[in-house]
């Protein structure tokens, strides 16, 4: 037997739908018996697993069938032909699939108000022989959108709940991939009215925060003195 058989095409955005033709020479005798297999070679693409299927209703064992490729990679098919008598003889052809971008963005902590973000991503350009290309929008921030693979800092003035979108294009099309953050309210303290007060005495300081603040702390100088029951209570007595 002669294993020989070409694909088309060899290479396409998933998903790739390949057809065979089966140029096998045939026995004198009797018939070929086909074996189809594919090998997978891994992929620097996420998820960098193997995903493909007959179609069309063919299977291992068709003359000419056909495949589907759903994930990024190189594909190895192989025809084995073996015939009444004769050893198994194989041939084999490569496919390379690509995909539309992959996308991992980087967390958004939130900030508070008049704070800046820096936001990141890794992207996977899954083998596409053209971009990527960027789009970043930040709704509520300054600036409020960019093209650039690496946008710097974007400045939020206003409190609020934000969500920020990357679009990443490449021949095989678009991936879009959103994350969200809150912009706090920026902390306030208000530490009372000045006092003057005798040697020896004792004030009572009333003091208040606000915004997004959770708590405070006194401090004096010049350094010296007692706070009553502490100097994180708010409305504390002070002994100078």
């Amino acid at each position: 037997p002669i294993s020989s058989f070409t694909i088309n095409p060899n290479s396409g955005c998933s998903p790739l739908t390949i057809t065979t033709t089966n140029t096998s020479l045939q026995p004198i005798c009797g018939q070929n018996n086909y074996n189809w297999t594919v090998a997978y070679s891994g992929s620097s693409c996420p998820p960098n697993t193997s995903n493909w299927q007959f179609t069309n209703g063919t299977n291992a064992s068709s003359v000419n069938p056909t495949f589907q490729f759903i994930n990024a990679g190189t594909y190895t098919i192989t025809l084995t032909t073996d015939n009444q008598g004769c050893n198994p003889v194989s041939s084999s052809t490569t496919v390379n699939v690509k995909t539309v971008p992959v996308i991992v963005l980087g967390s958004i902590p939130n900030i508070c108000q008049g704070q800046s973000i820096t936001p990141s991503a890794t992207v996977y350009n899954c083998y596409a022989s053209s971009g990527p290309t960027y789009s970043w929008s930040f709704p509520g921030g300054s600036p409020s959108s960019s093209s650039s693979a690496n946008p710097g800092s974007i400045l939020y003035s206003s409190s609020g709940n934000y969500t920020i979108t990357l679009t990443v294009s490449n021949e095989c099309g678009s991936t879009s991939v959103t994350t969200n953050f809150t912009v706090l309210t920026a902390p306030t303290a208000n530490a009372g009215s000045d006092i003057q007060i005798c040697k020896g005495g004792s004030i009572s300081l009333n003091g208040s925060i606000g915004g997004s603040a959770t708590s405070g702390i006194w401090t004096e100088f010049p350094v010296g003195g007692t706070y009553s029951p502490s100097n994180t209570t708010l409305n504390a007595t002070f002994t100078p």
